[in-house]
């Protein structure tokens, strides 16, 4: 599909982000290391019943 002679592409994004925003870098650090704490949480729930559906698997044998 090829674009009309003269056609323009609006701009995705109408304010720029500012790199250097220390208020900003802070709030993506603590986001990130939140979404990190949750995902162990996570991963140690999984690992947690699946050890105990083997523990239970291993005793009905």
């Amino acid at each position: 599909m090829e674009k009309a002679v003269g056609e323009v592409n609006p701009p995705r994004y109408s304010v720029t982000m500012s790199k250097d925003d220390p208020e900003r870098e802070r709030r993506l650090a603590e986001a990130l290391r939140a979404n990190l704490r949750r995902r162990k949480a996570q991963a140690r729930e999984a690992d947690a019943a699946g050890e105990q559906a083997a523990a239970e698997r291993s005793a009905e044998s």
